[in-house]
Parts: structure tokens; C-alpha cells; sequence
């Protein structure tokens, strides 16, 4: 941001240049003794802990051949290596920062620095760094050090290049611009382009065409739609276009967003739904989760990942150079007067230094959750509502834990179902009930066992946390009732022990499921969040609670629907399980619950799919049985024709 807001204000002189300076594998040449001495003058309490981990030689196993380097280099992958480079750095920086001008600047982000002002100033930095740099492990790379005049990106022809260059310097004197903190070998992906519009539309589309298309084939291949999700989720972020989002303005980037959009699009319809989507059903995958899949528009995702940057950097670029504060907080001005203009007219927004990226993205994206929310259609209506929830729509947003993978066809039918896609192409007849079951696979039978198995992986989870939380817990316990009109009741799962904060007695827990998407229940599922949960609480209540009272028993009714919501019962339960587990298992709380919920909302999914799979593959193979049995029939029609008009039959 500070490279790119000074090169704003002075670039435009044609002898002013941007000087990258790179150094030879600096990370293991550092010498030991120069970091750890500056470190220390920044840090002297780790001056002790400093000496044991560098007091002795560095060993590397390369080919089953040991080597030593002897007090050079960095610890791979050690946390405080990033700090000790700059530590090591500092000393060459501040004497680079004496030899600079007003109007010039110099920068570093751990062994990369970058200089921007004039050629002869420029050139006596560069022939300092060269020969003070080796004193503390940086020796010059200068096939890899460039020099680009900055008037090339306003179209102004630059000053000749000077002869006192050093021999080797890279000078470009033809593209209007370059990427700062790039690596051609891949070690990493965090460059971000300054130059003109063209190029740096030119450079990001040719970065999609280079990183993204080839690891989308990838991705393709691996035929495992959960696995595939794992990596489009990370997609952006490994081939560094999140960074490109973040750190260059929105108006430099309009030309490829919708090119990036469409190479998204059809891989999470090829790796994922397994079919093309209509723009509707695009629109709400883009929605952030949990309602949509997070595949947020390219537009929206500059847009807010430039002015959250800008905005949480604000202060260290103040520490910098404090006359670009000025300029880029009319820059921040501008992006919050566009994000306004994206909004409701009855939604406020105000920028904050607690605001964050996401932040701004439920915010440009409020107009298309009001589309859905305020749907023609109750189905969509009621799918937004259903998904509102971040517990419910978990598997969406975690990481796969061992033992929490969906096949291939499980995924897909629950990412068809999140999206209201057909998953057949006509309604078809439950072989089980005789009732007719519609193209999104909304329908609740009884006689087929998809209930029943629905219900008892939520009840089974509960009991196995209770287990290893030590809390005494049976399953399918049957209560004898003396006093009511019960004589006997058979509990989801009994506590002989009160649950702290929700009963006083022992307590009967009672699971209850209903589908917001049978037609039944969708006037009531369309009030609010959630209301068909606690309409499947109230009715077992009015059914057992008063039978229980009567016989010293609390009841807890569980309500649960179909996309996942659980109730405030529900959740009170299990964090009470998720607590008492955290403790005995000696994990942290978070920890804990983080994969309790991502279970549960993995188990409730999985099942559902599995349901709707079996019921599917019934039908299909009865339309099987009896179009072979037509079949048949007609052979044996033919015969008989044959047969009577005396015409022999081959064998």
C-alpha cells in the first residue's frame, strides 16, 4: 500500500525508478552471530533461549549426506525467523534511509526491499548494499534485482538508462509495471502488481491461466467432491490471488473479475453439484456460509479485501511515511462511498478499525440475502431460512476431520440440496409409502427406515459425548410410569443427574425432527428460524412431559429439522456434554466444540443424502425390473405371432 500511494505521488518523473533488490539465499546465509547481536538490543530477555537454539552448528541432511554450516543460517521453520531476518536487516536499512532524499523511500518486507527515487540515488544504495550486505549474510542477486522507471506506468517516456548501474541489474524499459514480492520457483504466492491498468489486468488474468486452470484440473481428478471442496476453498489463497485482492484498488482489477467468476463457476459445478447451475442457484453458492458455499463474487471479494487491508494497515503506514496517510484516507473515503452505494437504503455502514473483510462482504452482498429472503418462491424462501445458521452448515466451512468424509454421491446430494437443485428429473413414487417423492428429494418417509436412522445419529452423538465426558447417560432407557395416563415411556437418552442450568431431576431427553419442505409444514417453517424445531418440542411436551412430571422425571425435547437447525435445547445440552468431555479429554473448550458441532452437522447431512440415495436407487432398479419384465413380454408377443402364422424361428 505504501510503495503504491508514493509511487502515486512522485512516479510520474521520468527519472524516478522502483528498485527491487533481491539477495542470494538469504535465509541460510544469514550470519548467526550479526542476528542474534540485533536481536537482542530489540529483545534481551531472549537473549538466553536466542544462544541455546543457535549455539551450535546448523546441520543439514541432504541425500543421506550430513552437512554443517557453520554460524550461518536461520532454523527452518522456526516462528521467530521472519523477525530475526528483520532484525538482521535493520542495521543496513537505517543507514539505506540517511542516504535517501525527501521525496525518496525505501521499504523491506523480511530479505526483499524496495526503493523508490531517482536513478543516482537509486544506484549509490544499491552499491551499499552490495558492499555492506555481505557483513551480514546478504550478498546481492542481481540477474534478480530490477529496476523499473516509474513514468512507464503513466505512459511517460523515462530518462536513459544510467552507465553507473551495476553490471547484471535487470532494467525494464518496455512493460509498464511489475510485481513486487513474487518467486517464479513457487516458494510462495504473495506478490502484488503496480503498474497500469492494462498490465496489471494483463498479469492477473495470465495468473489465473497459469496457477488457477491448471490446479482446477487437478482438483477435477481427484472424482471426490468433499476432498475437492477442501481445495477450492483454499484455491485463491495458494495460487496468491487473495493477496492480489487485497492489495491492489478495486478499479485496477474490473476487467478479469468476471473472468475469474466463470473459471470458479464451472469448476464448483463440474468437482462439486456435478451439473451446471442456473444463475440463481450461482447467486446463492456465492453467498457467503453458512447460507451460500462462500464462492463470493470477484468484485465484492477486491473491493472488501483492498479497504480492510487499507484499513488495518493505516497506522504502521503512518509510522512509514506520514504524508501518505493524507492521500490514502481519501482513497478509504472512495471505497466506503462504493460500498454504500451497493447497499439497501435502509442499511448503514460504517468503517471501523475493528471492521474486517467479511465484514464488508455480508454488507455489498445484503441486497442479494433481502432477494432470497423476500423470494417469489417459498421453497427458496424457506431454503435461506433453513441455512441461516453456522452450526447447522458446519461441514461447510471446517476442515475434513478423520472419520468425517462423504462419498462422492453423499456430497453431491447434499450440496444439490443446499442449493434447491433437482436431483432427479421428475417426481417419483416411494416405493415404500406409495407417496409421491419431488425432484429435490424433500420427503419424509416412515415406512422406508429414513426417519428413524435420521434421528439416531443425532441421539447416538449425544450419547457417545456424554460417555466420554464420564456422564452417566443410557440410551432407549424404558421408564415405568405409575402416576398419568402413561404406563410406561422409552427415552431417547436419561440422565440420572440433573444437567446443570435446565432441569433440577433426573431428565428424559426426547429427539424430534420435522422437514421444512414438506408442504405440510411450510406456512410454519416460513415464520421464523427455527419454528418448526420448537413447534416438534411443543408437541412432545403436550404429549410426555406431565406423565414425567408426575414420576419425578424432567423432560427435554430436542427439536431438530431436516437442514440441520437445532433448538436452544439442543445446543444447552451440548454444551453442557462439550464442557464436561473438554475436561476429561484435556482438550480446550473451543477445540472441543468445534468438532462436536461439525459432527453433527457432517452426520445429520450424510444421512439425509444416504436416504435420499437409497430411495433413488430403489425406484430406479424397480423401473429396471419392470421394463425388463415388459420386455419379455413383447418377445414372447412377437413369438406367439410368429408362431401362428407358421414361421419358423432360428435358433
Amino acid at each position: 500500500h505504501a510503495i503504491r500511494a508514493h509511487i502515486e505521488r512522485v512516479g510520474s518523473d521520468p527519472n524516478y525508478v522502483l528498485l527491487l533488490i533481491d539477495f542470494t539465499n538469504a535465509f541460510n546465509l544469514m550470519k548467526r552471530k550479526t542476528f542474534l547481536t540485533e536481536m537482542v538490543k530489540v529483545v534481551p530477555e531472549m537473549g538466553k533461549y536466542l544462544l541455546a537454539e543457535y549455539g551450535c552448528d546448523k546441520k543439514l541432511v541432504f541425500d543421506h549426506v550430513v552437512l554443517k554450516s557453520k554460524g550461518l543460517g536461520l532454523i527452518q521453520g522456526q516462528s521467530e525467523g521472519p523477525a530475526l531476518c528483520c532484525a538482521n536487516e535493520d542495521p543496513i536499512l537505517r543507514q539505506v534511509q540517511e542516504m535517501l532524499e525527501q521525496d525518496n523511500m525505501a521499504l523491506a518486507l523480511m530479505d526483499d526491499i524496495s526503493v523508490t527515487a531517482p536513478q543516482e540515488v537509486a544506484i549509490k544504495v544499491l552499491k551499499f548494499i552490495e558492499i555492506e550486505g555481505p557483513k551480514f549474510g546478504f550478498d546481492t542477486n542481481f540477474p534478480k534485482t530490477v529496476a523499473l522507471p516509474t513514468s512507464l506506468i503513466y505512459g511517460i517516456k523515462p530518462n536513459p538508462k544510467s552507465p553507473l548501474w551495476p553490471k547484471g541489474v535487470s532494467w525494464i524499459q518496455s512493460e509498464p509495471g511489475i510485481e513486487i514480492g513474487g518467486d517464479e520457483d513457487g516458494a510462495r504466492e504473495l506478490g502484488s502488481f503496480i503498474g497500469s491498468k492494462a498490465y496489471i489486468e494483463k498479469q492477473v488474468k495470465k495468473k489465473i491461466d497459469e496457477k488457477v486452470k491448471p490446479l482446477a484440473d487437478v482438483i477435477l481428478e481427484m472424482h471426490d467432491p468433499h476432498c475437492a471442496w477442501e481445495a477450492i476453498k483454499r484455491l485463491p489463497a495458494i495460487v496468491g490471488l487473495d493477496y492480489v485482492f487485497r492489495t491492489t484498488p478495486p478499479d485496477l482489477l474490473e476487467g478479469v473479475c468476471d473472468y475469474y467468476d466463470n473459471v470458479m463457476r464451472k469448476l464448483f459445478e463440474k468437482a462439486i453439484i456435478g451439473k451446471a447451475l442456473s444463475d440463481e442457484e450461482w447467486e446463492m453458492a456465492q453467498l457467503p456460509a453458512p447460507v451460500g458455499w462462500g464462492m463470493t463474487p470477484a468484485w465484492a471479494k477486491s473491493l472488501a479485501g483492498y479497504t480492510a487491508s487499507l484499513n488495518s494497515n493505516m497506522a504502521e503506514i503512518q509510522k512509514i511515511r506520514n504524508d501518505l496517510v493524507a492521500p490514502l484516507e481519501l482513497t478509504l473515503n472512495k471505497m466506503v462511498g462504493i460500498i454504500i452505494s451497493h447497499l439497501p437504503k435502509d442499511v448503514n455502514f460504517t468503517l471501523t478499525s475493528k471492521t474486517k473483510q467479511k465484514d464488508i462482504v455480508e454488507a455489498l452482498l445484503k441486497k442479494r440475502h433481502v432477494q432470497f429472503s423476500e423470494h417469489m418462491d417459498i421453497g427458496v424462501r424457506i431454503l435461506y431460512r433453513q441455512q441461516n445458521d453456522r452450526k447447522a452448515q458446519a461441514i461447510k466451512t471446517n476442515t475434513i476431520r478423520p472419520g468425517l468424509h462423504m462419498d462422492a454421491a453423499e456430497f453431491e446430494t447434499y450440496a444439490r440440496r443446499s442449493l434447491g437443485v433437482d436431483l432427479i428429473s421428475k417426481p417419483v413414487k416411494c416405493l415404500a409409502c406409495g407417496k409421491i417423492a419431488d425432484q429435490k428429494g424433500d420427503h419424509d418417509c416412515m415406512k422406508d427406515g429414513a426417519v428413524i436412522k435420521r434421528h439416531n445419529v443425532v441421539r447416538d452423538l449425544y450419547f457417545d459425548t456424554a460417555h466420554e465426558g464420564l456422564v452417566e447417560c443410557k440410551r432407549e432407557n424404558t421408564l415405568k410410569l405409575l402416576n398419568g395416563d402413561l404406563d410406561s415411556y422409552r427415552a431417547d437418552l436419561t440422565f440420572d443427574n440433573p444437567i446443570p442450568g435446565l432441569t433440577s431431576k433426573r431428565t428424559a431427553l426426547d429427539f424430534t425432527f420435522h422437514n421444512a419442505n414438506a408442504q405440510s409444514y411450510q406456512k410454519t417453517a416460513e415464520k421464523q428460524q427455527g419454528a418448526l424445531a420448537l413447534l416438534g418440542e411443543k408437541e412432545k411436551i403436550n404429549k410426555f412431559k406431565n406423565a414425567l412430571s408426575n414420576n419425578k422425571w424432567d423432560f427435554l425435547p430436542m427439536g431438530l429439522e431436516a437442514m440441520g437447525y437445532c433448538s436452544e435445547n439442543c445446543k444447552d445440552v451440548a454444551y453442557y456434554l462439550i464442557a464436561r468431555k473438554s475436561i476429561q479429554k484435556g482438550v480446550p473448550f473451543a477445540e472441543t466444540a468445534s468438532e462436536f458441532w461439525h459432527r453433527l452437522s457432517f452426520r445429520i447431512h450424510q444421512q439425509v443424502s444416504r436416504n435420499i440415495l437409497n430411495r433413488y436407487r430403489r425406484v430406479s432398479y424397480n423401473h429396471g425390473e419392470e421394463a425388463q419384465e415388459e420386455e419379455e413380454e413383447e418377445k414372447t408377443f412377437n413369438i406367439n405371432i410368429i408362431s401362428n402364422n407358421s414361421v419358423s424361428i432360428p435358433k
